[in-house]
């Protein structure tokens, strides 16, 4: 099953998608019988990026929603963080920006638990993003700040330099 599924993220990244999915479908049967959570977790995620990537939201929210639920069963925090922000990603994708606010939040709160993530200024900024469009230029300020600090920390001068617009964005408004 392992190697169905490095052939099916080979042909992922060759965009040959339809060949990529019937190979995480073949791991996938293999995993289901073994009631192999990881494995089936980690199929229904890259299956989720794929359907993400050929712009199908639907069947992407399916998938990552079947391994969040997973991730969530077995108690693997960082699964569970990459894949929430995956479904604010799908939602955002979508035009919604409640919904993912909700999905990134979770997904920053564990990320603050476990620590030291790069992730977490682009979880922020997109936040900020979000509260922006929402009209909530309180919390969007609050969370691009934040934002602006972590990368400021890691000295991300590009990713600083787009939070510094956002806030000029905010700003004006």
């Amino acid at each position: 099953a392992l190697l169905l599924v490095k052939m099916g993220r080979l042909y992922h990244t060759k965009d040959e998608n339809s060949k990529s999915l019937e190979y995480f479908d073949k791991a996938l049967k293999i995993f289901e019988q073994f009631d192999d959570k990881n494995g089936i977790m980690a199929v229904q995620f890259y299956k989720g990026r794929i359907y993400f990537d050929q712009n199908d939201k639907s069947k992407s929210l399916v998938s990552f929603k079947k391994a969040l639920e997973i991730s969530q069963d077995v108690k693997y925090q960082e699964a569970i963080a990459e894949i929430a922000e995956e479904i604010g990603d799908v939602y955002k994708g979508m035009g919604y920006l409640n919904i993912p606010v909700e999905h990134y939040k979770q997904a920053l709160n564990i990320i603050q638990e476990v620590g030291n993530d790069p992730k977490e200024g682009d979880i922020l900024y997109t936040i900020g993003q979000l509260y922006s469009g929402m009209g909530d230029y309180k919390k969007a300020l609050e969370a691009l700040n934040k934002a602006i600090q972590i990368y400021k920390d890691q000295n991300s001068m590009v990713e600083n330099g787009e939070v510094l617009v956002e806030i000029g964005k905010v700003n004006s408004n």
